[in-house]
Order: structure tokens, then C-alpha cells, then sequence
């Protein structure tokens, strides 16, 4: 049984400034919190940057989390994988084989989110972390902590910083925080990992991920329907997560890049949902 959740509350941008900073003044401390993480990792054949991904999230002082590794059909031993790190925090949900190509024409990954979202509590949070990326190393205790303290929000939002493949990312990213034209965001760039919302979203308010035939936009269109539902957020100062650029992500492949020549997830427009329509009618 979960428990009663708060409508979502609207903030001035002013207000959630004043709010991010008294959540900031407790920092690390974990003392007194309960409030358990529910993080995916989105897997697909790539077991080296995987196991960076994983050590990320358990190199975290705050433990109380399920860590699923949402796996699209790799063709290593993702079960055996997960098992080599004797933790039974680490859970799997493995969909089956697929190829690359099958992959870009058909993309499962809204699926197999929703059917591990659909586990969770409605008033835990859900984290993102796909598998070439890692987590900052203060993102877990800072998220929870500002949930904690402002128990009627939904959404926890944290910064993006970026790196290139083979470089240290505590010492030589780059900060990735975007300026936006919309003040409720506070000039946050939300991507996929740099954000944490509720269970609830998607189950009282319907927000899953789409399911459509074009993998790339499908964290787009989930992170813009997340968006033009709530300003009710609480900003972490403090990594989220770390952006790894290589030759291999999707949008590589693709052939995107943004105008500083780095691959970009979203530079794109997504394919609009219905959800979005519905909302600027």
C-alpha cells in the first residue's frame, strides 16, 4: 500500500532558489533518511562501461536502493553480469535479443521502463542512468535529502556535466548546464540522468514513456512531458550525473552533432506525444 501523495505544488522561481538552498545547507548527511531509490540503468552491449555505470551507484554512501539494470537484449550475460557483484540491490529486467538495426527501427525502451516503474511505490523516486554514463558521487544522499524536506513535491532536478571517452570525469568534464528561455526551470538542462521524480508521476498522472519507432527521442519525449506537468521541483547543486561523449552512442551513430561538435542526444526535436499536444492546446 503506498501512501497519499500532495497534488503538485507551484513555486515562484524565487521560492524554489530559497528551498534549493536550505536543502543545500545539510549536504551529505544521510542521518534520518529513508526514503528508498529506485535507479535504471538502460543497458545495450556495453558490459565495460556498464560496470562503471554500477560502481557509481554503489560507491554511494546513501544505499537504501533497488538498482535495475534495464537491459534491451545484449547479447553478453547480463543475469551473470549483475550476479558478479554479490549485491542484492542489483536486479535485472532483461528484454529479449536484438540487433542494432532492429534496435533504431523499433525501440522497446519506454516498455521496458514502464514495466519496471510499475514495481515501484508511487511515492518513491526513480532515477535514470544509461550505461556509457556515471552518477555523481553526491547525487543519491542531496536528492533524497531535498525529497525528504519537501515531502509535497515530485520532481528533483541536478546538474549535467559531460566528458570524452577515456578522460577522468571528476577532474576533466565539463559542466553541461544549459540556459533555458522558460523560468520555471530555473535554468536547468534536464536529460536523462539529471533528474528524479516520483513513482506517481506516471501512474496518477500518466506519465510514462512513450513507445514509439524512434529510439532516440524517447528520453526527450518522456523528459518534455515531465516538464510541461510540474513546476514543483527542487534543485540539487551538485552533478547528477556525468555525460561520457564516444564513438559509439546513438546519436554518434546517427550523425548528430551539436554546434560545438560534441554528439547530442537532443539536438533533434522529439516527435510530439499526445500527452504534449493535449498540453499546449
Amino acid at each position: 500500500m503506498t501512501s497519499e501523495i500532495k497534488e503538485p505544488a507551484f513555486y515562484s522561481q524565487e521560492d524554489m532558489l530559497y528551498m534549493a538552498k536550505k536543502v543545500g545547507r545539510y549536504r551529505d548527511s544521510i542521518n534520518g533518511l529513508k526514503l528508498k531509490a529506485n535507479i535504471l540503468i538502460f543497458s545495450y552491449n556495453r558490459p565495460k562501461m556498464l560496470r562503471e555505470a554500477v560502481d557509481s551507484v554503489l560507491n554511494h554512501r546513501y544505499g537504501n536502493f533497488d538498482l535495475f539494470i534495464v537491459d534491451d537484449g545484449s547479447d553478453f550475460d547480463v543475469q551473470g553480469f549483475a550476479d558478479s557483484f554479490g549485491d542484492d540491490r542489483i536486479l535485472t529486467a532483461c528484454a529479449s535479443k536484438i540487433s542494432f538495426e532492429e534496435r533504431a527501427e523499433v525501440s522497446r525502451l519506454g516498455s521496458n521502463a514502464n514495466a519496471v516503474i510499475e514495481t515501484i511505490p508511487d511515492e518513491e523516486p526513480v532515477y535514470y542512468l544509461c550505461d556509457d554514463d556515471v552518477m555523481g558521487d553526491h547525487w543519491l544522499a542531496r536528492s533524497i535529502r531535498t525529497f525528504d524536506m519537501m515531502p509535497e513535491i515530485h520532481i528533483v532536478t541536478g546538474e549535467s556535466w559531460s566528458f570524452d571517452d577515456g578522460q577522468d570525469y571528476r577532474s576533466e568534464s565539463i559542466y553541461g548546464m544549459k540556459v533555458s528561455k522558460e523560468p520555471t526551470m530555473l535554468t536547468t538542462y534536464w536529460s536523462t540522468g539529471s533528474f528524479a521524480h516520483k513513482a506517481l508521476c506516471c501512474k496518477q498522472e500518466g506519465l510514462w514513456w512513450t513507445d514509439n519507432t524512434h529510439l532516440h527521442s524517447q528520453d526527450c519525449n518522456f523528459i518534455m512531458d515531465m516538464w510541461m506537468a510540474h513546476s514543483d521541483f527542487g534543485s540539487v547543486a551538485s552533478p547528477a550525473f556525468y555525460r561520457r561523449e564516444h564513438e559509439n552512442t546513438l546519436s554518434a551513430k546517427l550523425g548528430r552533432k551539436d554546434e560545438n561538435g560534441k554528439y547530442e542526444a537532443g539536438y533533434l526535436p522529439p516527435p510530439a506525444t499526445k500527452q504534449m499536444l493535449e498540453r499546449m492546446e
